[in-house]
Formats: structure tokens, sequence, C-alpha cells
């Protein structure tokens, strides 16, 4: 007869990551061979900032919990790990070691993945608002351009809020779109209560499934437009034999 003494685990190979509905990271790995004492527990680590340390945080992922041992996956909230101890920046790569644990203790921690999910967060600040060609005494054109990435945080953009002072001069803010409901388009017209020779305040931002980015700068929009065509000049000759133009 011949007895197979039992070890550690092996060492697991490394494991996955795939977005989860849209903010989260869903971590998976494989079950290494348990070397004939089942598997009780894992360790799931997770890398700080540029990788300098690798951290267990049990509210993110327990790897003791009897379903996180049987499904082997973890789902975390992306936003978690941009804040202490983790400290991710934008669009790093979220790299996970896993160890398995059975009755002789613990085995090697995997390699750490070198492809998946990123880090994402808020849009950057957008550029300001621009005057449009069909601004005039009583209508304000004013549009803007979209964020792409990486500035989008890394993730799809859902709305622009854009918002005006109503010429308040900057002492009370209205949003004019983006807000309830939500939208992407790049432009805005108000055609209503504008005010000849009033002077506007614009400002616009972007929002992503991790929420609003900071506001643009503000631009100033005047409710008026260049001149109206002026009527021919007409000529003369005055006593003195002078060419005479008026207007």
């Amino acid at each position: 007869m011949i007895y197979l003494a039992s070890q550690v685990p092996d060492q697991p190979v490394a494991a996955t990551t795939a977005l989860e509905t849209n903010v989260n990271v869903m971590i998976q790995w494989t079950a290494p061979f348990d070397n004939y004492m089942t598997i009780d527990r894992y360790q799931v680590l997770i890398g700080t900032h540029n990788s300098q340390t690798f951290i267990e945080t049990k509210t993110l992922c327990d790897g003791s919990k009897a379903y996180v041992v049987s499904a082997r996956t973890c789902i975390v909230p992306i936003a978690s790990l941009l804040v202490a101890p983790y400290n991710l920046v934008e669009l790093e790569l979220i790299r996970i070691q896993v160890i398995a644990h059975n009755p002789r203790g613990w085995g090697v921690a995997s390699p750490v993945n070198t492809a998946g999910v990123t880090a994402m967060t808020v849009p950057s600040q957008m550029t300001a608002p621009i005057n449009g060609p069909l601004t005039d005494e009583y209508l304000i054109d004013v549009s803007w351009s979209t964020l792409a990435f990486p500035n989008n945080g890394g993730s799809d953009l859902t709305s622009f809020d854009l918002e005006y002072d109503n010429g308040t001069a900057g002492f009370i803010w209205y949003s004019l779109q983006g807000i309830h409901p939500e939208s992407l388009n790049l432009w805005y017209k108000i055609s209503t209560g504008v005010i000849p020779g009033r002077t506007y305040l614009f400002m616009v931002r972007a929002k992503n499934a991790f929420g609003w980015g900071p506001f643009s700068s503000t631009t100033t929009i005047k409710a008026a437009t260049k001149p109206s065509q002026m009527v021919a000049p007409t000529t003369a000759i005055d006593v003195s034999g002078k060419l005479r133009i008026s207007w």
C-alpha cells in the first residue's frame, strides 16, 4: 500500500479580473492542487500604488468565508481602491495575489496578474464651453467638447451638466441640462428670457459611473451679435473739388 504525505497547497496560477456593473472589479482564481488536504481558506491580497505592498482587507474580500472558498470570486468596489491603504491612481492596473491554505498551512502566493481591470475615477476637468455662431441679442448658443480616454476617468461618460448664472455675475447658478434627465448633448440654446446686452457665465462638467468630475472654468457670453450690414456709402464732390464720402 502506498501512502501519500499531505502538504500545503500548490501555488495558484495568477488571478483574473473583470469589470462588474461598471464600478466593481470581479476577482477570480482557480483552486490549485490541494496536496491531499482540502483547501479551507484563501488570502486575497491587493497591490497598493505601484505594487509597493500587497494587502488583505477582509471587508473587501474575505477568503475565509465558505462561499468565497467555494466560488473563488470576490467583487470589490473600485472606489475603495482609490483611497488608503491602496491609493491606486487612475488607469493603474489592479494587481492581485492569492494564497491557498489547508490544515498543513499556507502555500505560496500566486504570480501577480499582468493584465485586467484598471482603476477608474470621475472624469477630468472639461475645457470651458464656447460661444456658438447663432448667438445674438435674443438667443444664446453655447457648445463644448467631450472628454476622450483617458480623460473620461477610464469609464464611459453618461452625462454633461451645463450650468449658467442667468446674468447674476456668478452669484447664483442654474443647471440647464444633464441632471434630470441625463444628457450627452454637446450644445445648448437659450431662446427665452435672454436680455439683449446682458452678460452670462457658463460652465460644464462630465459624469461617468463614478460620479461628477469638476466644473470647467467659466465662459462669458454676451447677448449680442455683430452689427448689421451698413447701407452703401454715398459720394459727392464738394465746393472745393474734393471727394466727400458719407455713410
